[in-house]
């Protein structure tokens, strides 16, 4: 689960990140939570459930496994989408503040004394 959790955090890093090839790294840890998840619910539902019934419990211990995926992922999505929003309005109020501002050059020449006026 520490690994699972590790990977969810540097998706969050790559969105701060100057390069995109971090992704790759990330996406080598993909592989060892699945496999890593998938065995310990198969090994759960093995020590658990009663004799006859491993089949059932392990499809219905499979089903919820995914939906509990999908529902972090969905959240890691929705907190990321949430800093990309934040981040895109911090650097439209920037350019806004930017456009307003005169030129250097236009405030250096309104500097200079004014001869023969």
């Amino acid at each position: 689960m520490a690994v699972f959790v590790l990977r969810l955090l540097l998706y969050q890093v790559l969105a701060f990140s100057p390069t995109p090839w971090l992704v790759l790294v990330i996406e080598l840890l993909q592989g060892a939570t699945f496999a890593l998840g998938w065995s310990a619910g198969c090994l759960y539902v093995k020590r658990t459930a009663p004799r006859g019934t491993r089949a059932t419990v392990q499809r219905g211990a499979g089903g919820h496994m995914f939906a509990l995926m999908a529902a972090v992922l969905l959240l890691a999505w929705a907190l990321g989408l949430g800093a990309g929003l934040l981040a895109s309005k911090r650097a439209a109020a920037a350019h806004e503040a930017a456009a307003h501002e005169p030129a250097p050059e236009t405030r250096l020449l309104a500097a200079l004394p004014r001869f023969g006026t």
